[in-house]
């Protein structure tokens, strides 16, 4: 296990560092402490290479310069927040409105503009990186301060998890954070050779501006059957893409548990993602803006559908919605959420 850190640039006269984190296999993290960023996600090859999954940059200054949030920890609230508001004890709170008149990912200063401190723990087992940030309201528009630690640990059974934790809350607020990560496991530029299991059996119908209705569909006969895994680049195409919300757990369900499973064929490499919360939001990245060359491109200009958001989260809108989970946090209250990405190779594991 070894970790190691660099500066790599500056933002309002503070460092942005690049942390990078090496398992007993060969696997390497790299996180940033702008926006507390999952900058790459590498693993050896039998060609003695290492192959990117996840999109992200070579330089830091492009993670907003766009609006994908490529790998960022976003919140404090991830997805939408309909009419940038909610109600809670009759009590009305007025949140930032980025997205028409709704509030997306934390709105313009959530969590992923914002620059993080970090500390470092090597064990024999596994080696971490904690970012921790002081969210103030008069800061991202949301109601209360709070502190948040968000930490990284990859260990020598090829699993990341991030942790998210809320505590030093000063007043009523809502915390349902997530790391906005895209994953493509083969080295083409589409989504041809994955295949994608989720284990649920309603997803979340949405008005026209995404905002859940608070209706929640089966999945049987639909598109949106991924109970068995199934070829994902046809299922996309005849949906016409996806950006939608899957319920996957009982909403009070805080049980760590499988999820998903992204896997692609050809290379055998697989994602198994673990949540203890009860949505997972994918998203298809269906249209890309302007002249975008992610780092595992090698200069390529990026294509439409080229990865697969997976968003674990509380069930977006969840604090306008009865049914969808809790997310608000009372004054002093703390609060955990975890997701998990515990890498496989299929091949290895049918010898």
């Amino acid at each position: 296990m070894k970790i190691n850190s660099e500066v790599i640039g500056e933002v309002d006269s503070r460092d942005v560092s690049k942390i990078t984190m090496t398992n007993a296999n060969g696997l390497v993290i790299s996180t940033l402490t702008l926006g507390a960023t999952l900058q790459a996600f590498l693993l050896p090859t039998d060609r003695g290479d290492l192959k990117n999954i996840v999109l992200g940059f070579d330089n830091y200054e492009d993670y907003n310069q766009n609006s994908l949030r490529a790998c960022q920890s976003v919140g404090r609230v991830a997805g939408r927040i309909g009419g940038a508001s909610y109600t809670y004890k009759g009590v009305r709170y007025n949140l930032p409105k980025n997205e028409g008149e709704n509030c997306l990912h934390g709105g313009p200063k959530g969590m992923q503009v914002q620059n993080w401190d970090y500390t470092t723990h090597v064990d024999d087992d596994y080696v971490e990186t904690r970012f921790v940030k002081k969210l103030y309201s008069h800061v991202d528009g949301f109601p209360g301060d709070l502190s948040v630690s968000i930490i990284y640990r990859l260990d020598n059974a090829n699993r990341l998890t991030i942790r998210f934790e809320a505590f030093d809350v000063t007043e009523t607020t809502v915390f349902n954070p997530t790391n906005h990560v895209y994953l493509n496991l083969s080295d083409k530029q589409d989504l041809s050779t994955h295949t994608l299991q989720i284990h649920s059996d309603q997803y979340l119908a949405l008005a026209s501006d995404l905002i859940p209705t608070g209706d929640k569909i089966t999945v049987d006969q639909s598109y949106y059957d991924f109970r068995n895994a199934t070829d994902l680049l046809p299922r996309i195409e005849a949906n016409n893409g996806f950006d939608d919300a899957f319920v996957v757990a009982d909403e009070k369900s805080d049980q760590l548990k499988a999820i998903a499973t992204l896997q692609d064929k050809e290379s055998g490499d697989g994602i198994t993602l673990f949540s203890n919360r009860n949505g997972l939001v994918i998203y298809t990245m269906d249209i890309i803006e302007g002249n975008i060359s992610f780092a595992r491109d090698k200069g390529q200009q990026a294509k439409g559908r080229e990865a697969l958001a997976m968003e674990a989260q509380t069930l977006p809108d969840a604090v306008n919605h009865k049914g969808f989970g809790n997310i608000i946090l009372e004054k002093g209250q703390q609060a955990t959420y975890e997701i998990g990405f515990q890498y496989f190779n299929a091949k290895t594991l049918s010898k």
